[in-house]
């Protein structure tokens, strides 16, 4: 029979009293003490401590451990941020983060993430909202791919309805669409087997087109060249502005200038059009007129191609005014300035009175002012001119050009001694 019995939490040898003899008694309590004296409360060293046992008056210090086996965390509300590197909850009832430096991050928003305030970021690729636009870049400032289903497409308004992009329903492989550059007018879409779109001209669709791909259109048409084909062309809508692409007409503004120089003077207005290569009609038109005053010497006007001159035609001079007799012509009667006088012709004139502007070219002669008789000659003395006016429209030629952009101008010279002048018309150009 055992002198001592085990303790059912460390296994002491209690010495069992009025068994146990004096030296093993003294031995066993001997062997207790030691237990005790270096016991854990783990599982056969005591009796586990209970949260009940604990009062924790102080930061308890994990020593650089995990807290694990956790059900939960529950956080006492903090009116302000506790030290970096820590998690709370504040008086608003939201979750926090305090970072190495200070910051604080607030991670909750109510019931929800407080995605406002982060990203997404993996590696080098991230993305976040910037001025309520959503930037996908796959590395800083360079946009990422995204791959997605269906595009709804609405505009930036509550309740907004949507236009969904989608691909064919039956997809049996994969293919890349690329867009195609802004044209310089409108333009018909084109898309080749490869997926790239890309525009041509309503001019080169025409072009294009076969007799068998007219035939198409109609059992009336035969070729592009056909009656069918010109309704065709005539019901094209054409740009109108002072710069246009293939097909437009290039039209100025009104244009109004006047010079009195014999050189050439270049008028600032100006039209620029871009062809595919057929000949080019430039001309005036649009009513006003084109006046060539005070000289019968004529004029000229020119019409200049990227700033070369092209074609030069002339302005007619100015007719004389007044009364004039040819000289050598004899008198018959006295001399009345401004008055009705006898020739030997026997017609009478009525003489009013002009404005001297130019001296005469020796062929006839003005009875408005003095003149002298001798053996009844009279003696050649000023002429007065009045202004010509020539239509627009008799101002135009035809260029043959490649397929290019360019741009048209007219320069004015006046005839000497008088002054050319642009009122009304505008300057056109279009392919033919």
């Amino acid at each position: 029979m055992s002198d001592f019995i085990l303790t059912p939490n460390m296994n002491l040898p209690e010495p069992i009293v009025g068994v146990t003899s004096g030296p093993n008694y003294a031995t066993y309590i001997d062997s207790c003490l030691t237990r005790i004296d270096g016991h854990t409360h783990l599982t056969g060293s005591g009796v586990p401590i209970t949260p009940a046992a604990l009062n924790i008056n102080s930061a308890v210090d994990m020593l650089g451990w995990s807290l694990i086996n956790t059900e939960a965390v529950e956080f006492s509300l903090q009116t302000s941020s506790p030290s970096n590197s820590s998690i709370f909850s504040k008086t608003d009832g939201n979750l926090y983060f305090t970072n190495s430096t200070g910051g604080v991050v607030q991670i909750t928003n109510g019931l929800q993430v407080n995605a406002s305030s982060s990203g997404i970021i993996s590696g080098t690729a991230s993305a976040a909202f910037s001025s309520n636009v959503l930037v996908v870049n796959e590395a800083t400032s360079t946009p990422a791919n995204i791959q997605v289903g269906s595009i709804l497409i609405g505009n930036n308004l509550i309740n907004s309805n949507f236009v969904t992009l989608s691909v064919p329903s039956a997809l049996g492989s994969g293919y890349t669409l690329v867009l195609p550059a802004i044209p310089a007018q409108k333009n018909v879409m084109t898309l080749d087997a490869s997926g790239n779109m890309s525009s041509i001209t309503y001019d080169q669709v025409g072009q294009s087109m076969t007799s068998v791909g007219a035939n198409a259109i109609g059992s009336s048409i035969t070729s592009m060249s056909s009656a069918s084909a010109d309704v065709i062309a005539a019901s094209r809508t054409r740009d109108i502005a002072a710069t246009v692409g293939v097909g437009g007409v290039a039209e100025s503004s009104i244009i109004s200038f006047s010079t009195g120089s014999t050189s050439f003077q270049i008028v600032p207005y100006s039209v620029t059009i871009t062809t595919s290569g057929r000949p080019i009609f430039i001309g005036l038109f649009d009513g006003g007129n084109i006046s060539n005053a005070n000289t019968p010497n004529p004029g000229a006007l020119a019409f200049l191609f990227n700033g070369n001159y092209i074609q030069e035609m002339p302005i007619p001079g100015a007719p004389a005014t007044g009364a004039y007799i040819p000289i050598g012509t004899t008198a018959i009667g006295g001399t009345i300035n401004g008055c009705a006088m006898e020739f030997s012709s026997g017609t009478y004139y009525e003489v009013p009175t002009n404005t001297l502007l130019a001296p005469a070219t020796g062929w006839e002669v003005d009875l408005t002012v003095p003149y002298a008789l001798t053996n009844n000659t009279l003696s050649p003395v000023y002429l007065n001119y009045g202004a010509s006016y020539t239509p627009p429209s008799a101002f135009w030629t035809i260029l043959r050009a490649f397929a290019g952009t360019y741009t048209f101008q007219i320069a004015i010279a006046a005839g000497a001694g008088g002054t050319v002048s642009i009122n009304g018309p505008s300057l056109v150009a279009y392919e033919l």
